[in-house]
């Protein structure tokens, strides 16, 4: 059932059109073109498809259709394995064979990279490493909440359709959600207002739930809220839902601004473990309620080991990873005998990093906050070099200012993990230009039933500008902090 569901922002009257799907473009839509030679996109559709499609024009003078019928279909359908997939906006391929949705996704890498490369993208780019699990392999989940029910958001962007579990989420989600939606229902009546939505994490045995309030992080309403959550109603209304949540962990965070912060912002420790841990291949790792982890663990591990394997550390090696998050990646490459220098702008992320090195007994790893670029520039003037990097930046890609210090860093082999192919192509372009020489990409199927794709590129440079004074530097060097870092991305 959806929610309040309207198209959005038309600015012509709707109308019923006919129309040929001709290719899958931007977020898995296909694209047809209208007999008056307009082009449309149609949600859920697929290439060689006729269908029967509702049209509109938004306020920004695109056609948008929504899909009425499918006439002629495509040899490539296949039935969705959610009932919700009509009309849910979390997923936008269910409906396509996978070994077709694996195919889609290099083809779409394929043409952003060929804006760089050229024709030589085609044999650059490898076949997607598939997914072991296509359904029931998201470890993390973002419900959200309208008039005490739960759900995800509609796929004509507007209102929610209602559910309690996703077909994508690992098994044990579902429960946590009901217990939820019991509670709200029962003793926390009172707190259907208050609750922009529910976040939900399963990591092997370990469970939290993060309830996510309406206000802002520390702005005065979000100070109140945290000091009425100790009053003695609402102790007893949150007793009761930890009451449902056995040994979960439970948390209260903000989330006034409308979005899910997976890292940084404001959260109230409320019942249960404070934190959990989880293991991510060589990895273990320790997580709070914003604590940034890949959503698919099986694959993840591999796109570490991948990285690891290019890199191909020594163990005097002092590998710089930047971007280094949560530091899973950094404990892979430690797990190998090298030492890590890994940088992030997120205090609240390394303390994660941090406690996760502990549980996972390795000293390897060197831990600085600061921005990617000034951190490069600092390793720099105080005359470190490594031969080995790694870039994992935010869907936004590199900032402009970081690139031209990894050859000078003399940085001779770098591997891009990269969630967005068009920023990855646009950074490309730039690291050619510095001497880097792109040797392959491997595609990664992290989201199966979705258009999101995770890209490991590997790069090489022959001649780094720093080559001649590259040396070994020790991997526990003094390199001055940049303070007042703030949340990454």
């Amino acid at each position: 059932m959806v929610d309040r569901e309207r198209r959005p922002d038309p600015v012509e009257p709707m109308a019923r059109a006919v129309v040929r799907i001709d290719r899958l473009g931007r977020a898995g839509m296909g694209i047809g073109t209208l007999g008056d030679g307009r082009t449309v996109a149609v949600p859920k559709t697929l290439p060689g498809e006729e269908i029967e499609a509702d049209t509109w024009v938004d306020r920004r003078g695109r056609v948008r259709g929504r899909l009425v019928r499918v006439l002629r279909a495509a040899a490539g359908r296949v039935p969705a394995p959610c009932e919700h997939f009509a009309a849910c906006g979390g997923c936008q391929l269910q409906h396509l064979a996978y070994p077709e949705q694996l195919a889609h996704k290099r083809a779409v890498l394929v043409r952003h990279l060929a804006r760089t490369l050229g024709p030589e993208a085609e044999a650059l780019v490898a076949a997607v490493e598939p997914a072991p699990r296509v359904l029931g392999y998201r470890n993390r989940n973002l419900f959200r909440l309208a008039e005490g029910r739960l759900g995800l958001g509609a796929a004509t962007g507007q209102g929610m359709v209602g559910l309690e579990e996703c077909p994508l989420a690992v098994a044990g989600t579902g429960d946590l959600t009901a217990a939820v939606t019991e509670w709200l229902a029962a003793e926390g009546r009172s707190w259907r207002p208050r609750l922009r939505g529910v976040l939900v994490r399963v990591q092997e045995r370990a469970r939290m739930v993060t309830l996510l309030a309406r206000v802002a992080g520390g702005s005065p309403r979000w100070g109140e809220l945290v000091a009425e959550c100790g009053s003695e109603p609402e102790r007893g209304r949150l007793a009761a839902l930890a009451a449902r949540l056995p040994e979960v962990s439970l948390h209260l965070a903000a989330g006034g601004d409308g979005t899910v912060l997976v890292a940084g912002g404001d959260s109230a420790h409320l019942a249960g473990p404070e934190r959990i841990s989880a293991q991510l291949g060589l990895a273990r790792l320790s997580l709070g309620p914003r604590s940034f982890v890949q959503v698919n663990t099986e694959v993840s591990d591999r796109l570490y080991t991948a990285v690891a394997e290019a890199l191909a550390p020594m163990p005097q090696d002092v590998v710089l990873d930047l971007f280094c998050g949560s530091g899973a990646l950094a404990q892979h490459l430690a797990a190998r005998g090298a030492g890590v220098y890994a940088v992030d702008m997120d205090h609240r992320a390394l303390a994660d990093a941090r406690a996760g090195a502990v549980l996972a007994g390795t000293d390897r790893i060197e831990w600085r906050a600061g921005r990617a670029e000034t951190i490069a520039r600092r390793l720099w003037q105080a005359g470190r070099r490594h031969r080995l990097a790694t870039v994992n930046p935010p869907r936004s890609g590199m900032p402009r200012d970081l690139p031209p210090w990894l050859p000078r860093l003399g940085v001779a082999r770098l591997v891009y993990v990269s969630c967005s192919p068009p920023t990855l192509a646009r950074d490309l372009a730039v690291l050619r230009e510095l001497g880097y020489r792109l040797e392959r990409c491997v595609p990664f199927d992290q989201f199966a039933q979705t258009y999101h794709l995770e890209v490991v590129a590997v790069l090489a440079h022959e001649q780094p500008a720093a080559r001649m004074r590259s040396v070994v530097m020790p991997w526990r060097a003094n390199v001055p902090q940049e303070s007042g870092a703030s949340a990454r991305g």
